[in-house]
């Protein structure tokens, strides 16, 4: 809860996920306990005794993203990650990326006064890039093992259930 931000803020914070396209903040992950924590929960989903269609377990696993990073974000990575975006929003305005820098600073707005609703896009693609790398590595895994059968219908494995026309960065990453 909390005041809402005016009309251009406002839109500005919802963009928050474009800040992690940029170079400086492509790397960014959350801390290892809760990269940990999300591990976990990714694990439980992957490995459920329930038999779940690929669209279902994409659900859970988009739901234990958002349960992990809300958590987080509503203790003491809240005022954390303000401070970090509002010093980027300066590094950002120096560096002549006024649309960066006004996201940026929207975004640490949003959360140094408490604003959670609608959940800050920043905060939950910082928690998305765990998975796009996890899908990423099991790709990786798959494609050098020398046991995996050649899929003669060029479908991704199991283990990585993503459509072939994504767009990766080069580090591997999902792109939307």
């Amino acid at each position: 809860g909390g005041a809402a931000l005016p009309g251009v803020a406002a839109r500005r914070a919802l963009e928050g996920d474009i800040l992690h396209e940029t170079p400086e903040m492509a790397t960014w992950l959350p801390p290892e306990p809760e990269v940990k924590r999300l591990l976990q929960k990714m694990d439980e989903v992957m490995h459920s005794p329930l038999a779940l269609s690929d669209v279902q377990r994409q659900e859970q696993l988009q739901a234990a993203v958002r349960t992990v990073a809300r958590d987080y974000f509503a203790g003491e990575g809240r005022q954390r990650y303000a401070l970090r975006l509002w010093r980027m929003a300066d590094y950002f305005e120096r560096t002549g990326r006024a649309r960066e820098a006004e996201v940026a600073r929207a975004e640490a707005r949003r959360l140094h006064h408490g604003l959670d609703e609608p959940f800050s896009r920043f905060a939950e693609r910082l928690f998305e890039k765990v998975l796009a790398l996890v899908a990423a590595a099991g790709a990786r895994a798959g494609a050098q093992a020398p046991q995996a059968p050649a899929s003669s219908t060029g479908e991704a494995p199991a283990a990585a259930p993503a459509p072939s026309q994504e767009r990766r960065s080069p580090g591997g990453l999902i792109l939307p």
